[in-house]
This record gives C-alpha cells, structure tokens and sequence, in this order.
C-alpha cells in the first residue's frame, strides 16, 4: 500500500472518530440547558423545531449591519472579591 493511501486512510479514520466524540455527552453535567443528553433552549417549546420554510425566510430576510460602537452600561466592582 502506497504512502498517500495509507495517510488518506488514516485521515478518514480520524475524521470518523472525530465525529463520534463530538456527539458524545453522556459525562456531561446536566444544566438549564442541557438535559443530560440534548442542548436545548429553555424559552421555547419543548419539541420546537424550525421547518424549512422557516429556515428559508431567516436566510431571505438577512441582519441589520452591526453598530460602529456600542455604549458600556456595566458597573465596575471594585470592591467585589474573585468568585469561586
């Protein structure tokens, strides 16, 4: 076997076991938007999920242009310690 098939064999090993290690979750911790298993958003639904019309009319509308600038509303906490 040739050396340029060895390493495109080698590649596609790679890239399938990249694609199972990212899917897996089972070692991390539940939260309010994860149930254990799935990421999900808690403001809607449950079972919510946008059809393909809906993701044609998101693509078709476009964004407004981001600002130049934006104003800074945080307060600095001098006095507040690091949290752990």
């Amino acid at each position: 076997m040739s050396r340029s098939k060895r390493l495109k064999n080698a590649l596609w090993l790679l890239c399938i076991e990249n694609l199972f290690s990212c899917s897996y979750t089972a070692n991390r911790p539940a939260s309010d938007h994860f149930d254990g298993m799935w990421f999900f958003n808690p403001t809607l639904s449950k079972r919510f999920s946008p059809g393909i019309s809906d993701i044609w009319r998101m693509v078709r509308e476009g964004r407004k242009p981001w600002p130049k600038s934006a104003e800074k509303k945080g307060v600095p906490q001098l006095d507040a310690g690091p949290k752990i």
